[in-house]
């Protein structure tokens, strides 16, 4: 009769024990904790961020920097994307993916003026060449410019150092678009109409998401909170019974 050896033996009894240990070590689910539910599916979104997962320093790879020193960085115990107090003009920084024919952004934005010095911000749609939704405290004005031309504007409420909801919207096909801008406090409603807007008769509209600012008051400009939307044809639309939760900032 063979007998087996002592290491033999023994490997049954190790691995018994090395399981053991590894289910011990295994965090415990705590009392009435629920698993993080799959976000929903939402063809509509290009990117959405609150920037509390992402590390300071240079922003992530959905952003491109065209110009100005964009970090994310903290601010008021959470985190947001950062454009230093350099007095310089014309910073832009691209967001998401490039798309096709309507969409909205929506983010807010905080600035500050130094005495008479003032900032000036806003946030566009279809990249360099297309609308932007444009903040200028120096005139208490909202403006939808294009190409560095002022297409329209209507006075507007800002407050120095408070943060701002700021949504622009292009909708429409081919031909015949139209843009729509929204402003308001951070702990306001958002208004049910558009207080500014803007026809365009291109052809085309495509291009990235922006996110613009002069810093001329020497102060920060925050950007947090950051949705880019793409309009979806109807025939590319959900179902009807497909639930897709929308956002109500405010």
């Amino acid at each position: 009769m063979r007998t087996r050896s002592t290491h033999s033996l023994l490997l049954p009894v190790l691995a018994g024990f090395f399981l053991a240990a590894a289910v011990l070590a295994a965090p415990k689910k705590k009392d009435g904790e629920k698993k993080e539910p799959a976000p929903p599916d939402d063809p509509g979104l290009v990117y959405k961020s609150d920037f509390e997962s992402l590390a300071p320093g240079k922003p992530p790879a959905e952003f491109l920097t065209l110009k100005g020193p964009f970090s994310v960085a903290e601010s008021e115990g959470g985190r947001a994307l950062r454009l230093e107090g350099e007095p310089i003009d014309g910073c832009v920084i691209q967001v998401g993916s490039s798309f096709k024919g309507g969409g909205t952004i929506l983010a807010r934005i905080r600035a500050e003026s130094r005495r008479r010095v003032h900032p000036m911000f806003g946030l566009g749609l279809h990249g360099q060449s297309g609308f932007f939704l444009r903040i200028a405290p120096a005139t208490r004005q909202m403006e939808i410019v294009r190409r560095e031309e002022i297409v329209t504007s209507v006075p507007v409420e800002w407050k120095s150092g408070e943060w701002l909801w700021m949504e622009m919207t292009v909708s429409g096909s081919a031909g015949k678009w139209q843009v729509e801008g929204r402003s308001w406090a951070r702990d306001g409603a958002r208004p049910e109409a558009p207080q500014i807007t803007a026809l365009c008769e291109d052809e085309t509209l495509s291009g990235r998401a922006t996110l613009r600012g002069a810093q001329y008051s020497g102060h920060d400009l925050w950007f947090d909170d950051v949705e880019v939307r793409q309009e979806i044809p109807p025939s590319q639309t959900p179902p009807a019974d497909t639930k897709v939760p929308a956002k109500t900032p405010g």
